[in-house]
């Protein structure tokens, strides 16, 4: 006798490199990547509801076209196996941010969609068809699969978990109203990468995702936020001086290290504790179009 499907939330986390190391463009057209990442607090809220109405999708606190969201086209990817699912995201995590908003929803689509078709008994999906999928996506989308910290590698594809405690540092984080899409990113990285020297060193030989990775396992807070480093940093900040502002907002509340969320165009702030952070946030004041939230990190599901 088949299960009755049931309505479920699942949480959908912002994702927050610690280290970004970019190599050279690879034959399918995307960047080798070094990177180590953690899951914040920080999430969007996917609602799945039984439907006897086909797939439908509602978006609140973004503005996106339905055929135009990350999580749309997960469903579509899945084919007949997303049907009648009713699919609503509560969004959090802000647009052009550098936290993986859309990549995470996309990968809580994909998760959600194979809960609801083994409720059906109408399809079990193997943990490699739905990271297949995820591949197919984007570069971020596998790494959104994997709960808490992880390392990346290839063009964002080879996903190793790191099982690890989260530390209770607070991160502070301010997205100026500047923004920019990962796409134009890598396109003024290229640009600049080679000038400035990037890639001189071979991708491995620059890669710190392991002695952070014992940091943050270890609790050594002056070790982490010596060593946390993102290469699009300086190129962001030349392209858009408000994230240049960001970063020196966020020293100036205290953050003992800054660093620009993935492409950007947010920037995280390190503090001791949460408390901390929030504190932080509370004396920066926001101008029009601005963001600002305290998190933490966070160790699973």
């Amino acid at each position: 006798m088949r299960t009755r499907t049931r309505a479920f939330t699942l949480q959908a986390r912002a994702k927050l490199n610690v280290c970004l190391h970019v190599g050279r463009v690879q034959p399918n057209g995307l960047h080798e990547i070094r990177s180590l990442a953690g899951c914040l607090d920080l999430a969007d809220q996917l609602d799945f509801e039984p439907s006897v109405d086909g797939f439908a999708l509602r978006c609140e606190g973004a503005d996106i076209e339905e055929s135009e969201n990350l999580a749309f086209r997960a469903a579509t990817a899945l084919g007949s196996d997303s049907g009648n699912v009713r699919l609503r995201i509560r969004k959090n995590i802000p647009l052009q941010a550098g936290l993986g908003g859309a990549s995470t929803d996309a990968a809580a689509t994909l998760l959600g969609i194979a809960r609801i078709a083994a409720q059906r008994e109408s399809r079990d999906f193997a943990a490699s068809e739905i990271a297949a999928v995820a591949r197919s996506l984007g570069s971020d989308v596998p790494a959104c699969l994997t709960a808490g910290f992880k390392t990346m590698r290839g063009t964002g594809e080879v996903i190793d978990p790191i099982r690890m405690t989260a530390p209770p540092w607070g991160i502070a984080l301010l997205r100026p109203a500047a923004g920019m899409s990962t796409a134009d990113a890598y396109r003024l990285f290229d640009a600049r990468a080679d000038e400035r020297g990037y890639l001189n060193a071979p991708l491995a030989e620059r890669d710190l995702s392991e002695l952070v990775a014992s940091d943050i396992a270890a609790g050594r807070f002056d070790e982490f936020c010596a060593r946390v480093r993102n290469e699009f940093d300086p190129v962001i900040c030349d392209a858009l001086p408000d994230v240049a502002s960001a970063h020196d907002r966020l020293r100036r509340a205290g953050a003992q290290v800054t660093l620009l969320c993935g492409s950007g165009s947010t920037v995280a702030g390190f503090f001791l504790s949460r408390q901390d952070a929030q504190d932080a946030i509370s004396r920066i004041g926001l101008a029009p179009g601005e963001w600002s939230h305290a998190t933490a990190f966070h160790d699973g599901e």
